[in-house]
């Protein structure tokens, strides 16, 4: 893969600039769920506006580029509030991670609306996605190193590349569970799955830093 060791896109501070504003977008969406209807009205610079006060101008030239990224949301005892993303590279990076901060919260089908009283007990993390590259054979992917996306017909899936660390499952396990994911039967990784493969740069911090 041509993705080997890749020099990080983003510096420190421009991670940082972004966990930021994700964080600024999640308590924004649990104070005003409202948010929720608007996001397919509101331009980038509107949406920028609405939850951080700022203008575009403001934000580092390489976070306006386009990028796929995830937002995670946890406890801080390490349990799945909501994680929304997007894979492919079709909006601007920090408007993307402002959407995907607002589904999060409010708009993971897995679990209810992230409440006010939560908001001081919660970490967010950003992931932000290299490229997705196509693999030929499960077995090239690296559990730990890569992030996953399984698709067989219409049915697709997508594993972070900290999932099958943070549960302790094999490359086997972790691809039946994606499989699961994808409204699959568990074994039906082994034949006629597409893969592709991507890694991430990630930053997780409280919610209320």
């Amino acid at each position: 893969l041509s993705m080997a060791n890749p020099e990080p896109r983003f510096s420190a501070s421009d991670m940082e600039f972004l966990h930021r504003l994700a964080c600024l977008a999640v308590r924004k969406a649990v104070l005003d769920p409202d948010l929720l209807q608007q996001l397919d009205s509101l331009t980038d610079e509107m949406l920028l506006r609405k939850i951080t006060g700022l203008h575009l101008h403001e934000v580092p030239p390489i976070l306006l580029e386009p990028a796929g990224g995830f937002v995670t949301i946890k406890t801080t005892t390490g349990s799945l509030r909501g994680c929304k993303g997007a894979i492919a590279a079709t909006a601007p990076l920090h408007s993307m991670l402002l959407t995907s901060a607002v589904k999060s919260a409010l708009d993971d089908k897995r679990f209810a609306p992230v409440r006010l009283e939560e908001l001081e007990a919660l970490t967010v993390g950003i992931s932000v996605l290299t490229e997705p590259s196509a693999i030929g054979h499960w077995k090239e992917y690296e559990v730990g190193r890569h992030g996953v996306i399984l698709t067989k017909g219409s049915n697709r899936a997508l594993f972070l590349p900290e999932v099958p660390i943070e549960h302790g499952m094999t490359r086997e396990q972790t691809l039946s569970q994606l499989a699961l994911k994808a409204g699959l039967e568990m074994d039906a990784w082994r034949r006629g799955c597409k893969y592709d493969v991507f890694e991430t740069q990630k930053f997780t911090g409280a919610l209320c830093a």
